[in-house]
């Protein structure tokens, strides 16, 4: 044992090892612990995307649509790229905890653990906040290939004869008959005299509206139930449309069959 800590000390004079300042210690420590807080804090970003998404479905009637069109339904309402994302932020705060200074006491399942809690806890206050609805659409605004809900909802609203049908109102009332115009440029005429309202619909020229009723002749729609397009939520964000009431990001994607 004394032959080992002599060579151990020899090395050390030999190679003149000197000890690295305590600053660098705590500069890496703190790096570390700010990386893991920027990982919860990425996972939380996701989560709000993701109860945003779910939210919207939820009071569109989930059940329903889903069971109409399983495939697209999940595609649409289920933002994998975020689900991908706070996954991959939950592994890196485990490998970023794992090396701080008590990183080693705690397990895996521990640290992931508690990761994931607070990005959930975190998501959770962020999407009461709105900031879901304000992350999906700036990405959709500024990254081509990121597809945001009301693109991806487009299409899966786009079936009048399964009875459902979205566009922006072009004129007319809420009580009796409204004309719309869907995203594919085709008017109709809804007739609203029974309808329901799940949410507040202004009837303006422009607001756009999703719709549930069924077909009755060539352009012309019975409603049963009208929801606004976009969930109503605590934080509104001004929108930009084009001339035919669609969001300018959203005019440059077409509608896929």
């Amino acid at each position: 044992m004394k032959d080992f800590s002599k060579n151990i000390l020899q090395t050390i004079e030999r190679k003149n090892i000197q000890p690295l300042p305590r600053w660098i210690f705590f500069a890496q420590q703190a790096g570390l612990v700010g990386a893991f807080l920027l990982s919860v804090l990425v996972g939380g970003i996701s989560v709000s995307v993701i109860l945003f998404s779910l939210s919207d479905a939820v009071e569109t009637g989930m059940g329903r649509m889903m069971r109409m069109h399983p495939g697209p339904f999940l595609f649409t309402y289920l933002p994998y790229v975020w689900v991908l994302v706070m996954i991959a932020f939950g592994v890196l705060a485990y490998v970023e905890a794992r090396h701080t200074k008590a990183g080693y006491r705690y397990r895996m399942a521990t640290i992931v653990g508690a990761s994931f809690l607070a990005s959930i806890v975190l998501g959770g206050l962020l999407h009461a906040a709105g900031a879901g609805r304000l992350v999906d659409r700036r990405f959709a605004e500024v990254v081509p290939q990121y597809r945001g809900l009301d693109a991806r909802k487009m299409h899966l609203w786009m079936h009048p004869q399964e009875g459902v049908i979205a566009g922006r109102i072009v004129s007319g009332s809420a009580t009796t008959t409204l004309t719309i115009e869907d995203f594919t440029g085709m008017r109709w005429i809804v007739e609203t005299d029974a309808v329901v309202s799940r949410g507040t619909i202004e009837a303006v020229p422009g607001e756009r509206i999703r719709v549930f009723g069924s077909v009755v002749a060539p352009g012309v729609f019975h409603a049963t139930e009208l929801f606004p397009w976009t969930k109503q939520g605590a934080m509104m964000i001004p929108e930009r449309f084009d001339g035919r009431g669609m969001l300018m990001r959203e005019r440059k994607m077409p509608l896929r069959s």
